[in-house]
Formats: C-alpha cells, sequence, structure tokens
C-alpha cells in the first residue's frame, strides 16, 4: 500500500495472507499510525 503525503511517499508491505497473523497486523497499524501521526486507535475505529 502508498500513501502520498506532502511531497514524500509512505509504503506498507500487506501480505496476503488469510487470516494475517495478530503480530504483523499490529504492525502494520503502529506503522500507519506512527506516520499520520494519529493514534492506533483511531485508524481501527476507521475501519
Amino acid at each position: 500500500m502508498t500513501k502520498l503525503l506532502d511531497s514524500s511517499e509512505h509504503h506498507i508491505t500487506i501480505p496476503n495472507n488469510s487470516p494475517v497473523k495478530i503480530g504483523t497486523l499490529n504492525s502494520i497499524l503502529n506503522d500507519g499510525a506512527e506516520k499520520l501521526k494519529i493514534p492506533k486507535e483511531k485508524i481501527i475505529s476507521n475501519l
């Protein structure tokens, strides 16, 4: 997944596994929250 932020790109690799392991999902959410500077809980509530 790629997110354009200002003039930079941020890439997160999301595995094509079903189900995604809990630790992997946690890492993806933490990485996204850190880059967006919002709490992980806000990302979860928006899902």
